[in-house]
């Protein structure tokens, strides 16, 4: 319960990616790279991003060891560099550009191994338009 509800201000916006509203702390700035096991090009995540959405070890970890003087760095071997960019899509846009329909449920399969190692509570749905 607000004591002072005059001070509460809500800001909703679909202009920009939801998280550049935060903190401009040095969190919010710093960038967390996740590296696949195949050679593809490691994929840049927004540390606050990440951090919002991590479990509480990899938060832990972050926050007490690497931001802000250093660029932590993630290495998922099971993980694609494709799979990792959907990973990327899904936390910062909370969607994936769009793919056929068999591709889906296959990279579906894919993202929410991803996820449930770095973000376990993310959960992933199938919208129908």
């Amino acid at each position: 319960m607000c004591d002072n509800p005059e001070n509460l201000v809500v800001t909703l916006s679909r202009a920009k990616p939801w998280f550049e509203g935060l903190s401009s702390s040095v969190a919010s700035t710093a960038l967390i790279t996740l590296v696949g096991g195949d050679q593809g090009d490691p994929v840049t995540i927004p540390a606050i991003v990440l951090l919002a959405a991590a479990s509480k070890e990899i938060k832990s970890l972050f926050l007490t060891t690497c931001l802000p003087c250093q660029s932590p760095v993630i290495v998922i071997p099971s993980a694609t560099s494709s799979t990792l960019r959907l990973v990327r899509q899904v936390l910062c846009k909370g969607k994936v550009d769009p793919m056929n329909g068999r591709e889906i449920s296959r990279r579906k399969m894919d993202v929410e191994a991803v996820l449930e190692l770095i973000a376990p509570g993310v959960k992933l749905v199938n919208m129908i338009a």
